[in-house]
């Protein structure tokens, strides 16, 4: 018994974290796509590497990136970032 519940403590402290951790994740891809609507292709890409440093696997983040490294210019990022997409969707 007194095993038990320090050990389900434990789980629901990993749990939360989990949680925590997808919803931030979900937070930064809305301020990245809001940075990309307003034209601050810069922004986006700062923050769509970001959530890529953070291990998020996403075929859309990657697509995104991808435009946004269009959109200034950078043709070969733009490029690997579809490849990458393409070999998760």
């Amino acid at each position: 018994m007194f095993v038990i519940v320090p050990l389900l403590i434990v789980v629901c402290a990993v749990l939360a974290s989990a949680v925590w951790a997808q919803n931030d994740a979900a937070f930064v891809m809305v301020q990245a796509n809001a940075a990309y609507e307003e034209g601050d292709y810069a922004g986006a890409i700062g923050l769509y590497e970001s959530l890529i440093v953070s291990e998020v696997v996403d075929g859309a983040l990657y697509i995104n990136l991808g435009n946004a490294y269009y959109q200034t210019g950078g043709l070969g990022p733009a490029l690997i970032n579809f490849r990458r997409a393409e070999q998760i969707i």
